[in-house]
């Protein structure tokens, strides 16, 4: 009975680690909830959202990498980490990836309802897709929608 436990590691599984993880993504949500009460986002509110996010997110990606380095060193020294302990950590890294999607659906939400000036943006599918995939076509093609948009209409014009 005993060789088929699996051997403990508090670093990974202890109660310690999982109780912050799980408080830490909990209190993500109530500065959310306060900033929702009004029913608008400020700026203010939307880059101290992103600010806490981006550190939560960097937790989870500090996790992961602690992780491979360990599995890494673990394979030298002949010994590994068990699947249990690996799929902890690959659902204490998910848990900690809700803020940063709590985040974006703030940021969703905060440019559906700016005004034309400040960056406007409908609350459809195709809107967004647009919205997210610029970026990348920028980078890639090095001309954004607007720019591209101007040269198509000075293309119709000119046929």
């Amino acid at each position: 009975m005993a060789d088929s436990c699996i051997p403990s590691n508090p670093d990974i599984s202890g109660v310690g680690v999982r109780v912050a993880i799980y408080l830490q993504n909990l209190l993500t949500f109530a500065p959310i909830i306060v900033h929702l009460w009004d029913r608008k986002i400020t700026d203010m509110e939307l880059k101290v959202t992103e600010g806490q996010s981006v550190g939560i997110l960097s937790i989870a990606f500090a996790i992961l990498i602690s992780t491979i380095i360990q599995a890494m060193m673990s394979m030298t020294a002949g010994a590994s980490i068990s699947s249990f302990h690996a799929a902890v950590i690959l659902d204490l890294s998910w848990m900690n990836n809700t803020s940063t999607f709590v985040w974006f659906l703030l940021y969703v939400h905060y440019r559906s309802k700016a005004s034309v000036e400040d960056g406007y943006l409908p609350p459809t599918w195709s809107a967004w897709m647009r919205a997210l995939i610029r970026p990348f076509n920028h980078l890639v093609h090095g001309v954004d929608e607007a720019t591209d948009a101007h040269n198509q209409e000075k293309d119709e014009g000119i046929r």
